[in-house]
């Protein structure tokens, strides 16, 4: 399900999935003239996220003394989506596995090996495609991703057209945020993603914020918010998106 904001609304300002979990909209943006689109890849563009903590858990896995070990790696990772990997790297490297931080190269070439292998059988979120042909918007991608990792991604999906700007690792998302709000001064701009920090990039950037298939952290932060907001099924939302189109 997505959640959108009580009070008059058009299908054009809601994004679909097929997904379960339901997304939740902030800021007075969302329900107006949203018309500048930021998102957020892994999780919100791409079901990437099995991918990519199984692909973390192993880049590690020859470092880990044992299961525990492992398993402190992958609930960490798990805990802190949307984290640039390096500060991650970093952290885990000296504070859970204390070993020493030369070792991130090699853990950042084994991860970017193993991505590589496997990113491309990932799907767009269901529903993507739909949205882009009935929404006209400028759209962004802002990730924490490299850059050269998200352009696969939209070519190897013929997505690359619907975007005019990719923002990765180089940039934090409250900077990106910040960017392209500077360059559409008199637009609305939205962010899509799905977890805590995204909601904090949007936040620090002063931009309105839709949850999409919140991770349970952001769910759980989203909570208390929930009685000012009305749910649509998918079904509903389905049928809203078609009509736009």
């Amino acid at each position: 399900m997505i959640a959108l904001p009580r009070g008059p609304w058009r299908p054009r300002d809601a994004l679909g999935s097929r997904r379960s979990i339901r997304g939740v909209g902030e800021g007075d943006a969302v329900g107006g003239h949203a018309r500048v689109l930021a998102f957020d890849m892994d999780g919100t563009l791409f079901d990437t996220e099995g991918v990519k903590l199984a692909s973390f858990r192993d880049a590690f896995a020859p470092l880990c003394a044992n299961e525990e070990q492992l398993g402190q790696v992958d609930a960490y990772n798990t805990a802190h989506r949307g984290i640039p990997r390096a500060e991650k790297f970093q952290h885990i490297l000296t504070d859970i596995l204390g070993q020493p931080p030369r070792l991130q190269d090699e853990v950042d070439a084994r991860y970017a090996h193993l991505l590589e292998q496997r990113l491309g059988q990932c799907p767009p979120i269901a529903g993507l495609a739909e949205f882009i042909a009935a929404v006209a918007a400028v759209r962004y991608v802002v990730s924490s991703a490299p850059e050269a990792e998200i352009h696969r991604m939209l070519t190897g999906h013929g997505l690359d057209a619907a975007f005019h700007g990719v923002f990765g690792r180089r940039w934090t998302k409250t900077q990106a945020l910040g960017e392209i709000c500077a360059r559409h001064r008199d637009e609305h701009v939205v962010f899509f993603g799905d977890a805590p920090a995204d909601r904090d990039a949007a936040r620090q950037a002063g931009v309105a914020f839709i949850a999409v298939n919140p991770n349970a952290a952001l769910k759980a932060q989203v909570q208390d918010s929930i009685a000012d907001y009305t749910y649509l099924d998918q079904d509903t939302l389905a049928a809203l998106l078609a009509s736009a189109a």
